[in-house]
């Protein structure tokens, strides 16, 4: 990204800016969101916009790894701008390419991956219950053309929601002239990205050579398209709503089942409107105290208690590491060598003491993890030990890593790592993990109404 000029523009041009955001009423002012800001223009307006109208932010910034210095200029830009406005900022980097070639993804799908799981992990750390996205009304037209041209059927026609699940998208009813208006009017600088006029890239295409041929035809072409967007989601909106009643569900319900949430229905069934490629859930990373436990929703209970010297010869028979607990045992339990302190790897030769020598903590699966599995030799990656152990995949997101630093100790439920083995006669931990429910599919069956292609951005 190079830096976008910053200078006055006349009249009143932008001001429709903290309209359409507050129009929208996606946010709360009393509670914290999570804003991605990647330096260009429509971020930048968003993150300035909401700071202005007293909102609670915390930003995040994620590096792809694909344009060298260009990228790291936009990291700085980033947290110089979240400096200046007392916002904290998180920013980190991943390997987009190497993650492409492992997943046999586009760039483009790759890059959009990392960044939403990015963007959970991070909201879940400093607790922002929502995550706010500058997808502006150009993005949205863009979207449904998109989505015409892959193939989509009537709810992919309605493009992207402003409010779905955890994400939302205040700057929806916004063109990106306005955008850009506004941040020249207040003197406010952006960075702009070298690769949005790449031709490689279907987007691109649309932005730059479909629509403004589709200007030839009508010059009103956007407006039309949006409008269009919105008519399709309304429709789409009244027959989910139709169905959420005829499946039993109240007012309230239907309401929080169209935002995205889970709800549960007569007969203890599960019902989430979701898309054909769901977004994945969120990630999370939380500490474990010893002793204590932690619950996450949606996934379970995870506690750890340190056993006395001499504990792991009387194991209990299976709730060790072997035989291995797989899925239909909602609670598992193994030991594990007591972790020093500020050793990624327990160190076998150090004196056990019966107290915390390490922060554990438990989090999703990232990739490019990698543990030891016991029984087995060598490393592995977790996402081929997933696959060789036939987890589903999608369970792998909603199975704990029970952490010490970057090191994972136990694969919760599947398998612990070798080098975290308890020795005779050393204090150890127990680790026990017993699984919500919902997460067994013990509540019944989710019902899923079609959805193509949301999320696309």
């Amino acid at each position: 990204m190079s830096a976008g000029r910053a200078h006055s523009a006349g009249g009143r041009a932008g001001h429709g800016v903290e309209a359409g955001i507050l129009a929208g009423r996606l946010l709360n002012r009393r509670q914290l969101a999570l804003v991605a800001v990647s330096g260009g223009a429509d971020s930048t307006c968003l993150l300035h916009a909401l700071r202005g109208l007293g909102f609670r932010l915390a930003v995040a910034h994620l590096n792809h790894g694909l344009r060298g210095d260009a990228a790291d200029a936009d990291a700085a830009f980033v947290q110089s701008t979240c400096d200046s406005l007392a916002v904290p900022c998180f920013i980190e980097v991943v390997d987009v390419a190497a993650y492409q070639r492992r997943e046999h993804l586009s760039l483009e799908d790759a890059a959009r991956r990392l960044r939403y799981d990015f963007l959970r992990r991070k909201a879940a750390q400093v607790g922002a219950t929502s995550i706010a996205l500058a997808h502006t009304a150009d993005d949205q037209v863009e979207t449904l053309l998109l989505h015409l041209i892959r193939g989509a059927g009537p709810a992919g026609l309605g493009a992207m929601k402003a409010r779905l699940g955890d994400l939302r998208r205040p700057l929806l009813r916004v063109w990106r002239t306005d955008v850009e208006a506004w941040l020249r009017e207040r003197s406010l600088p952006w960075r702009e990205d070298a690769t949005n006029a790449d031709a490689r890239f279907l987007r691109n295409r649309v932005r730059h050579e479909l629509l403004p041929l589709l200007a030839t035809f009508n010059p009103a072409i956007k407006t039309v398209l949006l409008r269009e967007a919105r008519l399709f989601a309304a429709r789409q909106g009244r027959v989910e709503a139709e169905v959420l009643r005829r499946l039993g569900l109240q007012a309230t319900q239907i309401e929080q089942a169209l935002a995205g949430k889970t709800v549960i229905a007569s007969g203890d069934r599960r019902i989430c409107i979701t898309t054909t490629k769901p977004a994945s859930p969120a990630a999370f990373d939380v500490p474990l105290p010893v002793p204590g436990s932690i619950q996450i929703a949606g996934v379970g209970t995870v506690s750890a208690e340190l056993l006395a010297l001499g504990t792991p010869a009387t194991a209990a028979p299976g709730h060790d590491a072997m035989p291995y607990p797989g899925p239909g045992r909602p609670h598992h339990q193994v030991l594990v060598a007591q972790p020093p302190a500020g050793a990624g790897f327990p160190a076998t030769q150090l004196e056990p003491r019966l107290e915390a020598a390490c922060d554990l903590h438990v989090r999703s699966w990232r990739p490019g993890d990698r543990f030891a599995p016991a029984g087995m030799t060598g490393t592995k990656k977790l996402q081929d030990f997933f696959v060789d152990a036939k987890v589903p995949r999608a369970r792998r997101a909603t199975v704990p890593l029970v952490m010490c630093g970057d090191a994972i100790v136990w694969v919760a439920g599947w398998r612990r790592d070798r080098r975290w083995a308890p020795l005779p006669r050393q204090a150890c931990l127990r680790l026990t993990f017993e699984e919500e429910r919902s997460a067994q599919g013990a509540r019944g069956p989710e019902v899923r109404p079609d959805h193509h292609g949301e999320g696309e951005a």
